[in-house]
């Protein structure tokens, strides 16, 4: 197990991916849309400006990637800040994400990939199940009527996510539907 940045996990990603045989793009011709949800949700972030765009497409939907060394940077110090940046990035970038490169306009819908283990801290499946528990207060803050966590792969619907393995490195994969 050890630290790796953001574009050794992301090579590492397509790898394990392609491995699974699920096709997986680093960059596409996707259109940006105007957001539907109200800017002043995010207040320290111009979404119509600058790059922002996802770290992967799978089947033309954003993924987001948080690596090994991102997540220990700013997870290093409690439980409670691992939990806090999962949620920050659940219903915030994530969120974003599928607002701005949507493919209807009831139904948001973006992927995330972390790492199954970090040094230091550990195994991220019990930390990532609870933050994936119905979460009211955030709903409400960000406008959702709902939000649905699956498993992307067809064979684990009944799962939140996905744990996808190659030798020692793992991920946890999350599809997110945002309603609203």
């Amino acid at each position: 197990m050890e630290f790796l940045k953001e574009k050794e996990f992301k090579d590492r990603v397509l790898e394990l991916l392609s491995k699974n045989g699920i096709k997986a793009e680093r960059t596409i011709k996707a259109v940006r849309k105007e957001s539907l949800l109200d800017e002043k949700l995010y207040f320290d972030f111009d979404r119509k400006s600058g790059k922002h765009t996802p770290d992967l497409w799978i089947d033309r939907v954003p993924c987001e990637l948080k690596s090994s060394g991102e997540l220990y940077s700013v997870c290093r110090y409690s439980k409670a800040h691992l939990y806090s940046y999962l949620l920050q990035i659940i219903y915030g970038q994530c969120l974003s994400y599928g607002d701005l490169f949507r493919k209807d306009d009831s139904q948001l819908i973006t992927n995330l990939i972390i790492p199954d283990e970090i040094p230091v801290i550990g195994n991220l499946e019990d930390a990532l199940n609870e933050v994936l528990e119905s979460n009211d207060l955030y709903k409400k803050c960000m406008g959702l009527k709902d939000i649905k966590f699956e498993s992307p792969l067809p064979c684990l619907k009944n799962s939140k996510f996905a744990v996808l393995k190659d030798g020692y490195f793992g991920v946890l994969w999350t599809k997110i539907s945002y309603f609203i």
